[in-house]
């Protein structure tokens, strides 16, 4: 290759890595400031704020417009605060998501925290150059996190199709029903992150392909809605996951590697 075009296909890399980066610093700004207006103006009035028109919330199990239910609610006293621990953006600078823990007092920031658990929410840039979140989902209980420190997950990726990665989802679904510790094994990202309710954030695969959970396996899992990065290498998928009767929602977080569609990250609310 000529000194010509590599200088010219550097300069692309890095322009590409350079918004991306910026994309980062800026989704990460939005979720501190979502946080930030909670606190000072109420949960309702942030959810309002920083929700996208078209975002996902999760009630009783079932997936509903986040913006239509938050208009419906009233507003109830109590602080709701929340930190970013992990993040991960598309390609594209535009796209991806956050997840930390969440704390909850009810009624000024000096009273004792009374509940506290996980956040995982995904990020979308708008046309208007605005960062709103696109669906947003919890586990409503488990340890409490004392690392503050904001972890950046990365992989190298490449441009897909939405049609693939739900093709990854659904053959995801059929291989856990037969054997839950090999579809991990299968379609797991070295690098994800997965949690389940009454659980921390964990970082390994190992650690929720244990056969000993009787539950895993026995879960049915039904895919409902999903989104894509402009860039084609980070997606999402959201539907209701059921065991023995109980709904709840689920969300995966796909990214297309050189070995093409993993799992970056799964929440489970069972």
């Amino acid at each position: 290759m000529s000194p010509k075009y590599y200088l010219f296909f550097l300069g692309l890399f890095l322009c590409k890595h350079a918004s991306a980066q910026n994309g980062l610093d800026e989704m990460i700004r939005a979720e501190k400031s979502f946080a930030a207006y909670s606190v000072l103006h109420g949960t309702k009035e942030a959810f309002l704020r920083f929700a996208d028109t078209a975002s996902t919330l999760f009630t009783n199990g079932e997936p509903v417009n986040g913006y239509q239910l938050w208009q419906s609610r009233e507003n109830k006293p109590g602080v709701l605060n929340w930190r970013p621990r992990y993040a991960e953006i598309a390609a594209s600078g535009d796209f991806g998501y956050t997840c930390g823990p969440w704390t909850f007092q009810p009624g000024t920031t000096e009273d004792k925290v009374i509940a506290n658990g996980y956040y995982f929410t995904v990020w979308k840039k708008n046309s208007a150059g605005e960062w709103k979140f696109m669906l947003d989902i919890g586990a409503d209980t488990g340890p409490a996190m004392n690392d503050t420190a904001e972890i950046v997950q990365h992989a190298e990726t490449r441009k897909g199709v939405e049609i693939t990665m739900l093709e990854a989802e659904a053959d995801f679904s059929r291989h856990y029903k037969m054997d839950s510790v090999n579809a991990y094994a299968l379609f797991a990202s070295e690098k994800a992150l997965f949690a389940r309710e009454g659980t921390g954030i964990e970082k390994e695969p190992k650690q929720i392909q244990s056969p000993s959970n009787a539950n895993e396996g026995q879960i049915s899992f039904s895919a409902l809605g999903s989104g894509l990065a402009p860039s084609g290498d980070l997606g999402f998928v959201y539907g209701t996951a059921t065991l023995n009767g109980k709904k709840e929602g689920y969300l995966r977080i796909w990214r297309n590697e050189s070995r093409g569609w993993k799992l970056a990250l799964q929440l489970v609310r069972l």
